[in-house]
């Protein structure tokens, strides 16, 4: 998904773009949802570390 930012849709078995498509619960896929946000320790633990966008 995070190469292709496409994903295999079960409704219609095709691969659609990630960003911007419903899910089941009628949230919208946003770019922020590609990423996890970096643990608080470990960016206590590594200066160098910026957080992803959206956290």
């Amino acid at each position: 998904m995070l190469r292709t930012r496409k994903f295999r849709s079960d409704l219609t078995g095709d691969c659609e773009d990630f960003i911007g498509t419903t899910n089941v619960f009628n949230g919208i896929f946003a770019e922020k949802n590609l990423l996890f946000p970096f643990p608080l320790r470990e960016m206590d633990v590594n200066a160098g570390l910026v957080q992803n966008p959206g956290y």
